[in-house]
């Protein structure tokens, strides 16, 4: 009987996770995992994962790329009765924007089309350039990987795992990754402003050697895959460091990323008070919290983001997220990690 297998590759600058998992009716159940840190990262978990592992062309492929490779631009639409005539008129507007060839661009909305045909909203619109999409394709298939079947963009394949029911119908989500953090800006589960600036977890090893004089490579291991098994003291004493740096930058990201939404009046801003944290680990999303919370406690009611499904395995958020992705791709089910 034919099982069929998702395999998850999590790149990065700094780091790759490539998982690969069997779809057993509603279950996703991990059967190998590698994570590789450092510049050759990819080579090295490349070379690691097929020592190991034989895939079929069929095997589902599902991988993100880098925010930064990519560009995220608001754009009015007229009235329109599908998607795809919306994509065709986002697609022409965008490459005028940036004086391209339509042909060359590649485009989709991050907003449902039903929020965008009421005029609620004015969507916005990843833009890629079609040669750095094919660049990065032919990189993943180069190391030995079947065609991309699914293409996501870092971070918002954690946004799977996010509970949709929040009470907070106007709130904010920040997203922390190893090199990078964004906020999205949310109203009735549609992201109507986002921000990305370079200030990721990784930026906390030279924190915890400078506090503790440890090799920090297992506390770098921790913030992206681990359970929160440090001890609550180095926690409040690594977020309070965390926190005195972020303090006023903080609060000026945010300002920037209510300022810069078309959807969003200032005289509306004191509607998100509501602040969602989540990094790629138990570990990075409550230093996180603790930091923020003690930063942003007057002006924000900063919560951890619930999650629909604790990620039992020890893998990222982003690949569990993709994982989902690819999950849902093959059945339209909801899928939950085993």
């Amino acid at each position: 009987m034919f099982t069929p297998n998702i395999t998850v590759i999590n790149k990065n600058e700094e780091y790759t996770e490539i998982v690969r998992a069997i779809i057993k009716k509603k279950k996703l159940i991990p059967a190998f995992r590698v994570l590789n840190f450092g510049k050759e990262s990819f080579k090295e978990a490349s070379k690691a994962f097929f020592s190991h592992n034989n895939l079929p062309v069929d095997e589902i492929v599902v991988t993100s790329i880098d925010p930064t490779k990519i560009i995220y631009q608001p754009i009015e639409i007229p009235s329109v009765k599908n998607m795809k005539t919306l994509l065709s008129i986002a697609n022409f507007k965008a490459a005028m924007q940036f004086s391209l060839p339509p042909k060359e661009v590649q485009i989709d909305s991050i907003n449902g089309f039903n929020s965008i045909k009421k005029g609620s909203i004015i969507p916005t619109f990843v833009v890629a350039k079609r040669a750095t999409l094919s660049e990065f394709e032919r990189e993943i298939m180069s190391a030995g990987f079947p065609a991309i079947d699914i293409l996501s963009i870092k971070p918002h394949s954690v946004l799977n795992l996010i509970n949709k029911d929040l009470t907070a119908k106007n709130y904010i989500l920040f997203v922390v990754d190893y090199n990078y953090a964004m906020i999205f800006i949310v109203e009735n589960n549609e992201i109507i402003g986002i921000n990305i600036f370079d200030e990721g977890f990784g930026d906390l090893k030279n924190i915890y050697q400078w506090k503790y004089n440890e090799d920090p490579s297992l506390f770098e291991r921790e913030l992206l895959i681990g359970k929160n098994e440090f001890s609550e003291k180095r926690i409040d004493e690594i977020s309070t460091l965390l926190s005195e740096q972020l303090g006023y930058q903080m609060k000026m990201n945010i300002q920037n990323s209510l300022s810069n939404s078309p959807n969003i009046k200032k005289s509306d801003w004191d509607k998100y008070i509501d602040f969602y944290v989540i990094g790629q680990s138990e570990l990075s999303t409550e230093v996180y919290y603790e930091a923020l919370n003690k930063c942003l406690i007057e002006d924000y009611k900063v919560s951890i983001v619930p999650m629909t499904n604790q990620n039992k395995g020890l893998i990222s958020y982003s690949s569990y997220g993709l994982l989902l992705r690819g999950g849902e791709s093959f059945e339209k089910n909801k899928f939950s990690l085993e």
